[in-house]
């Protein structure tokens, strides 16, 4: 969808126990000439060292919407 073009650089990583949260800068350019270019939060939990949940917030969710839409 996004050419491999989608690349993020963390900004804030925290951690407690087996919870991470990152707050990253994402950028991306679709084919079609849209780009993406905003901050994302993303949470994740871990048990026994495995991914077990993850979310993916956009700070700009209709800005995250109008790039990924068809």
């Amino acid at each position: 969808m996004t050419g491999e073009t989608m690349a993020g650089k963390p900004e804030v990583v925290l951690s407690k126990g087996d919870n991470i949260m990152m707050y990253m800068h994402v950028t991306g350019a679709r084919p079609d000439g849209r780009r993406y270019d905003n901050d994302q939060a993303y949470l994740y939990r871990f048990r026994e060292g495995k991914l077990i949940e993850g979310q993916t917030i956009p700070v700009d969710q209709h800005a995250f919407h109008e790039f990924l839409a068809d």
